[in-house]
């Protein structure tokens, strides 16, 4: 039974004239470049905008007997939008070269919250 299964095969085999013996050279010269993947591109502009909060606090001294702090806390007053919290803006282009380094430009620019009545926006009392 088995014998007569393999004939059957070697037997469609010869009938069909399609089939070939594939030549490793052939495999080889035929096949298609590797592609990388595209799957991403960095390539394009882009805006965006950021917030941000300032506190700290520096002591200091510049001579004998010549000292001060610096307080970076101003705390928040949702009625005067007075306090130590500042936003901005950015924009942008970046570039994505075929090596995938990425090349590009931007530009951004911060603002301060308003000014508390003493005058201060981001800062605090130096003593």
């Amino acid at each position: 039974m088995r014998a007569a299964w393999v004939l059957a095969c070697v037997g469609a085999l010869l009938v069909d004239g399609s089939t070939k013996a594939v030549d490793a050279a052939d495999v080889l010269t035929k096949a298609p470049p590797p592609v990388a993947p595209s799957e991403y591109d960095w390539t394009g502009s882009y805006v965006g905008g950021h917030l941000g909060y300032a506190w700290g606090s520096s002591n200091w001294t510049t001579a004998p007997g010549v000292a001060g702090s610096l307080d970076l806390f101003q705390g928040f007053d949702v009625f005067k939008g007075t306090g130590s919290f500042f936003g901005g803006l950015q924009a942008g282009y970046d570039y994505m070269l075929p090596n995938r380094f990425i090349i590009g430009a931007e530009a951004d620019a911060s603002f301060p919250s308003f000014q508390n009545p003493s005058g201060i926006s981001i800062g605090g009392i130096l003593t």
